[in-house]
């Protein structure tokens, strides 16, 4: 379905994300 291909590539770019995120040096 469109919706679970949409939730998909949401997924994937939140995923993507917190990776990049985590690999940020920055200080909390």
């Amino acid at each position: 379905y469109e919706r679970n291909g949409y939730n998909f590539l949401g997924f994937l770019c939140l995923a993507a994300a917190i990776t990049c995120w985590k690999k940020l040096p920055h200080s909390t």
